[in-house]
């Protein structure tokens, strides 16, 4: 983790945090609209059994449709206008690849962010569902088929460890939709970046936006689709509010404190660590700089 000055005081609080959140989701388990009912009948379509979705967080739903592992989370109040949610999930898992890709088109998501390796020290932390070249589509399921139909844009090439991949998903009967798929490899599971990394993954959702304007939300996945995509979210999150907003809860580990809870809401697990919610502490402040 990037030197803190003046921070330690942070490291414990992290600590803290965590651990008072981790039990406040162990009480919310017990409630009806915090219940795992669809992932305990899905048991399959978890790629970790101990990370469930719950079914209705909030009188927030799970995605409408068959059972995916996610969640959505809507912009922070107070966001500014053209501010769009959230939908953060784990990787999917094979068998339930094709049920992604029907989410992904109905929510018609035009930015998917994955921030884990494919394998990490020996283990599979997410399957790839994206073609390795342009000549070799790949099919899912019952007919849906993606292929890969562009090389990075040079706005996009100056970002180290992301790879850029345009894809089409063709599924029956069903217009064709078009996506960017942005992958980060170089986050380690249950681990922290720096705040110019975080900065450098947020600019560049912000040149895709700008390059093609909507309102849908953007998919953020990891592995387990807490941790990393947490940490990452809760920064997306603050980027959309007004910088005296976030200013206005203290510094930036007030602020991060406060994303914690709102994402928590919303999905069990969000952002694992102390060192992640350190992380968006220092995004938070950075984000508060002049430019």
């Amino acid at each position: 983790m990037e030197p803190m000055p003046g921070k330690a005081a942070w490291v414990q609080r992290a600590w803290e945090e965590i651990a008072r959140v981790n039990q406040v989701d162990r009480t919310r388990a017990a409630l009806a609209n915090y219940a795992t009912t669809q992932a305990d009948q899905h048991l399959d379509a978890n790629r970790y059994c101990n990370v469930l979705a719950c079914s209705q967080a909030d009188d927030h739903a799970l995605l409408p449709g068959p059972y995916l592992n996610a969640a959505y989370i809507p912009p922070m109040q107070n966001s500014n206008q053209d501010a769009v949610g959230c939908i953060v999930s784990q990787a999917p898992p094979l068998e339930t690849i094709s049920t992604f890709f029907h989410h992904l088109c109905t929510n018609n998501v035009s930015i998917l962010l994955n921030l884990t390796p494919l394998i990490e020290k020996g283990v599979v932390k997410s399957d790839r569902y994206w073609p390795q070249s342009f000549d070799s589509p790949e099919k899912f399921g019952d007919g849906c088929v993606v292929t890969k139909i562009s090389e990075p844009s040079e706005a996009l090439s100056d970002f180290n460890g992301l790879e850029f991949h345009r894809l089409r998903i063709d599924r029956h009967k069903e217009p064709a939709h078009e996506l960017t798929l942005l992958h980060y490899t170089q986050w380690q599971d249950h681990g922290a970046v720096s705040t110019q990394k975080i900065t450098n993954l947020l600019a560049a959702i912000d040149k895709l936006q700008k390059t093609h304007p909507t309102s849908s939300p953007i998919w953020v996945h990891c592995s387990a689709g807490i941790g990393r995509s947490g940490t990452f979210l809760g920064a997306f999150l603050a980027a959309q509010l007004p910088t005296n907003l976030r200013k206005e809860s203290g510094d930036g580990m007030d602020f991060a404190v406060k994303l914690l809870d709102y994402m928590r809401q919303y999905r069990a697990g969000m952002v694992q660590t102390a060192e992640q919610l350190v992380t968006l502490a220092l995004a938070v402040e950075s984000l508060n700089e002049p430019l």
